[in-house]
């Protein structure tokens, strides 16, 4: 049978060359990998914290390449908020030990990515902005600008949502939507044998100890009051010893030295974060520019004061307003009266077949009070209003800008002492509200001597 033979493409002839290629390398870095094991470890040094074994996964295995050589970290690692800090991945011993929110994000700052952490503080009202205002109260932060507080507002932000979608049943976890454990304790704060998640991981290394006293690297302010748990009491009491106290196996010989923590209702997380949440709410008001309206009205009333500035305004004499209401007594408006009709042009009368009719009973005016009066029993008489100041404006409010002097049926102190200063020869006089008792007194008087005339 003949055979026939079939020219090899260009292409087949390029993927069979890649192919051994990479057969190759690979073989290489293999064999590199089983005699490269003296590789130094990158994390054997003092990092940008002060802390030895400075970094977050310092207890994880070293990560190599596929060369078998340890593996870098990135240059920018350092900036990455929280990234240069110890993870502190500790199993804490199982007796009582209460830990407040502020401690554990102080004191232990990349705890709350443990999911079991991460759920009480989401169950507790904490938000990323608290989270952070707590961080930045009480440890060194050196951010160039705005920009970089801002991404690290969105890392702690990442790092709850990546905690919280880490339980099986919350793969869509989201903040808005979280709903808390059933029989859910608000005020449990007890930390005892808990427990890290890294921990539980088959490759993790416990690192050696840490003394106490180096949870203060990097905290430029310890919590103080209801801020403060059996942790604070722990730091402090090894900040005055000579001695080195480890961290965590030590703390509950001090704790049974120095005493436990009395929890109250102060120290539990909601009562913290409604605290800082006020205090974050009331700073953010002193800061906040003054509002439109009040604004508006400053302007207004610095512009009044400009325009009275250059008008010279006399002031009311009592005994020239009494010379000028004598010789308006002639001309004086009478109270309570309307202003004549405007002219208007009647149309021609239509006759039409109703006839008005006299009335059938004709009653005099003491009858008709009379008979209202059997109406009216004691004690319904409309009330006579006080002649005291309305509330609505104020006492140097001027009286000419009132709007009760427009109405003509208004009889009340205000409305005539409003239709007064309202005159054209009264422009001249600043009449204000607080003004209205003595015009009243003034215009009374001017209402006797126009009848002893």
């Amino acid at each position: 049978m003949r055979r026939l033979r079939v020219a090899a493409s260009p292409f087949t002839t390029n993927r069979l060359n890649a192919k051994n290629d990479t057969s190759s390398s690979i073989r290489k870095a293999t064999n590199k990998m089983s005699t490269n094991n003296n590789s130094p470890d990158p994390r054997n040094t003092f990092g940008l914290a002060g802390y030895p074994s400075s970094g977050a996964y310092s207890h994880l295995p070293i990560r190599t390449t596929i060369t078998g050589e340890a593996m870098v970290p990135h240059p920018n690692a350092a900036k990455i908020f929280l990234r240069n800090l110890p993870g502190h991945c500790y199993t804490l011993p199982n007796v009582p030990l209460n830990f407040t929110l502020v401690e554990i994000i102080v004191l232990l700052p990349n705890w709350f990515k443990n999911k079991n952490i991460a759920l009480r503080f989401m169950s507790n009202y904490l938000t990323a902005n608290v989270h952070f205002a707590i961080f930045e109260k009480h440890r060194e932060c050196h951010f160039k600008d705005n920009y970089e507080r801002e991404k690290a507002k969105k890392t702690i932000t990442d790092e709850y949502r990546k905690a919280m979608r880490s339980h099986p049943q919350n793969r869509g976890w989201t903040k808005a939507k979280h709903t808390e454990p059933l029989g859910w304790d608000p005020k449990l704060i007890g930390m005892d044998g808990f427990v890290p998640d890294d921990a539980r991981l088959p490759q993790y290394h416990r690192l050696p100890s840490l003394p106490l006293r180096d949870l203060m690297i990097g905290v430029k302010k310890l919590p103080e009051s209801t801020d403060a748990g059996d942790l604070t009491r722990c730091v402090q009491f090894a900040l005055t010893r000579p001695d080195n106290f480890m961290f965590p196996e030590d703390l509950p010989r001090i704790l049974d030295h120095v005493g436990r923590t009395e929890v109250m209702t102060a120290h539990t997380d909601r009562a913290i974060v409604r605290a800082y949440t006020n205090h974050m709410r009331k700073g953010a008001a002193a800061k906040r520019p003054e509002r439109d309206w009040d604004e508006a009205e400053r302007v207004t009333r610095e512009a009044r004061e400009k325009t009275r500035a250059g008008i010279p305004q006399p002031q009311a004499n009592p005994s020239k307003l009494q010379t000028q209401v004598r010789h308006m007594v002639a001309n004086k408006v009478p109270q309570h009266s309307t202003p004549p009709p405007p002219a208007m042009m009647t149309p021609p009368s239509v006759p039409t077949d109703y006839q008005p009719q006299p009335a059938a009973v004709n009653f005099s005016d003491g009858e008709l009070e009379a008979m209202l009066r059997s109406y009216v029993q004691e004690g319904d008489e409309m009330p006579t209003p006080p002649a005291s100041l309305p509330p609505a404006y104020h006492p140097r409010r001027l009286l000419r800008e009132c709007i009760e002097g427009h109405v003509a049926f208004d009889g009340s102190p205000l409305a005539r002492a409003a239709r007064f200063a309202q005159q054209p020869d009264q422009f001249g006089t600043a009449w204000y509200v607080e003004n209205v008792p003595m015009l009243m007194q003034l215009l009374d008087s001017a209402s006797h001597l126009e009848a002893g005339l």
